[in-house]
């Protein structure tokens, strides 16, 4: 499995930000989780993630949502790279 490395070890967060919400439905949840979390969605985080988009939630909350996880929290600064 490759390892994701979150985004603030890499690269300004305003190229991540652009490619994420230029990306369809898919490709979005995938890059938020590797961007913020450092890995592949869990298939819950996917659906709940694409079934949120469907139903007309922002793209901007379903990142602040995942910037503010625990998990993200534990990942250290790159929860706060987006602006969270």
């Amino acid at each position: 499995m490759h390892a994701y490395v979150p985004l603030s070890a890499l690269e300004s967060p305003a190229p991540v930000l652009a490619r994420l919400l230029a990306a369809d439905g898919d490709g979005f949840v995938r890059e938020a989780y590797r961007a913020l979390l450092g890995r592949e969605p869990d298939p819950v985080g996917w659906r709940d993630g694409l079934a949120r988009l469907d139903a007309g939630a922002p793209r901007m909350a379903l990142l602040a949502d995942l910037a503010r996880s625990p998990e993200a929290m534990q990942a250290g600064p790159a929860h706060r790279a987006l602006g969270a």
